[in-house]
């Protein structure tokens, strides 16, 4: 906008250059007056708006004033100034024509450049004028970047990769022969059907899988790869669960090629099957974080913290009462130290409790998220490459049926920033699928068992936008963005939708 504007009083000392950045008030300097003033009196002002190209004339002010103009620029960069006093008023018929300091519009001839900042507001004190020859201005501004191009997708066709199993649910990322290539672990706990292992795929280092081992377990659900033991090797760590009792656990040491010795070790707390890991006592191995819940015997809930490799019980938290629904390790104020987030399974409410690096861990606060009924599920992500852990959340519909939505947090040493997303549904990872430089999303959808569709969620950088379905993906708890071939471009390994067909769906990363 421009104001031109006639004021009393002495002349302005902040404007004695021609132009200059500056605080719009009511001190005089530029006059108030209300932006909305149709006809100008010699203390108010009537705002002009700008048009790109044209060349404006400003009568000149009354007898003892003083004149000025506020341009307020929609472009960063530098804009060209082109000053006239001369009759009539002339519109540019092309920008280049107006872009030297010698125009050929004919009517200005005085020519600065500025660099200006969109958005701040700036003065230019105009020379005094007759009333016959009103002073002219012509305001060029920098050409507008190009738009960024269009954000596609850059994930090649799916190609499914079967195991032998036959009720494939949970799935768990890492490398397991010390090549840098990730393999899979599969859990398999079809208890009614005898099909309880853990089913190992090997990556052959371009990405492409075969089945490798096989581990019988008792209802293996969630996993965890990493090396528990010190030894150099990764190894396995699983949760067993059926929910009717307390189950033995188990620890799959990693023996080289693809041969693993199995400890279980059985808790007096029935486990709910979810499984995290953080290194929570900072001795360099990865400690535990599992769910417990309600048995036969007893009503508590809560988290509980083991201390790998010997299992040992550095924490066991209750809390919600008996209505503990997930936990999760993560730094979540980015102090460098291991915290737990624990959701309620009757509100939309999570609890963070903040560890020090000495193993065990303090209530800190409660945080309210926009999802419905309760908490379901929380994922850790990295959604913004800060130090803090972020996290999704899911939410249930009242009739309890699959997923409503979700929401996702950005956490800081500041605190917590939560968006909704009402389509996120079953599981989500986190990955720059589109190469940008700024986190996505990959996410199952609510209620899958209509239209088991994969949604690419693409991001913002503080929110998330519907990118595209991903052709041939299908919606799942389980999923993970990963580079599995060592080209630098991130991946994407699923369990698949259809938990009687055994094996992952891989989707490798393209330029």
């Amino acid at each position: 906008m421009i104001f031109v504007v006639a004021c009393s009083g002495s002349p302005n000392d902040d404007t004695t250059s021609p132009l200059q950045q500056c605080t719009l008030d009511d001190s005089g300097d530029v006059c108030g007056a209300p932006p909305h003033t149709q006809t100008a009196a010699t203390d108010e002002a009537t705002p002009t708006p700008i048009v790109a190209g044209l060349t404006y004339a400003i009568s000149a002010a009354a007898s003892g004033k003083h004149m000025f103009v506020v341009f307020t620029p929609t472009t960063t960069g530098t804009h060209t100034l082109y000053f006239g006093d001369a009759e009539p008023i002339r519109v540019c018929d092309e920008t280049a024509l107006c872009t030297s300091a010698v125009t050929d519009c004919g009517d200005l001839h005085r020519a600065a450049q500025y660099a200006l900042t969109e958005g701040d507001p700036y003065v230019i004190e105009l020379k005094a004028a007759t009333a016959k020859h009103p002073f002219m201005l012509h305001i060029v501004a920098p050409a507008a970047p190009p738009p960024p191009p269009p954000s596609v997708l850059k994930l090649g066709p799916k190609v499914f990769y079967p195991s032998t199993g036959t009720f494939a649910r949970e799935i768990s990322v890492g490398d397991l022969d010390g090549d840098g290539a990730p393999e899979v672990a599969i859990s398999n706990p079809d208890d009614a059907g005898g099909s309880l292992w853990v089913d190992i795929m090997r990556n052959d280092g371009a990405g492409a899988f075969a089945h490798a081992a096989r581990v019988m377990t008792s209802a293996p659900r969630e996993t965890l790869i990493s090396d528990f033991d010190g030894d150099g090797d990764n190894d396995i760590v699983g949760i067993a669960s059926d929910l009717m009792g307390p189950l033995p656990n188990f620890f799959l040491h990693n023996d080289g090629g693809f041969m693993f010795t199995k400890t279980t070790w059985t808790p007096t707390l029935q486990y709910k099957g979810t499984l995290s890991g953080g290194d929570f006592d900072e001795d360099g191995i990865e400690d535990l974080v599992a769910v417990y819940v309600p048995g036969d015997a007893d009503t508590r809930s809560g988290f509980v913290i083991l201390k790998m490799p010997g299992v040992a019980t550095l924490q066991e938290q209750d809390e919600f009462s008996g209505a503990t629904s997930a936990a999760i390790a993560g730094d979540f104020n980015g102090d460098g130290h291991q915290d737990v987030l624990v959701g309620s399974g009757t509100a939309p409410v999570v609890r963070l409790y903040l560890g020090n690096g000495t193993g065990p861990v303090r209530f800190d606060r409660e945080l309210a998220l926009p999802v419905a009924m309760r908490i379901t599920k929380l994922v850790a992500l990295d959604l913004d490459g800060n130090a803090a852990t972020d996290f999704a959340a899911f939410g249930t519909d009242p009739e309890g049926f699959g997923v409503e939505g979700g929401s996702v947090t950005f956490s800081s040493a500041a605190g917590f920033t939560t968006v909704q997303l009402r389509e996120l549904g079953e599981g989500v990872t986190a990955g720059d699928f589109d190469h940008d430089g700024i986190i996505d999303l990959m996410s199952g959808v609510p209620n899958a068992a209509a239209d088991p569709e994969l949604i690419w969620w693409r991001g913002t950088g503080t929110n998330f936008t519907f990118g595209a379905v991903v052709p041939g993906g299908e919606s799942t708890c389980c999923m993970a963005a990963v580079d599995l071939n060592n080209d630098g471009v991130i991946d994407l390994v699923t369990q698949g939708h259809d938990a009687n067909l055994s094996g992952i769906d891989v989707f490798l990363g393209t330029p």
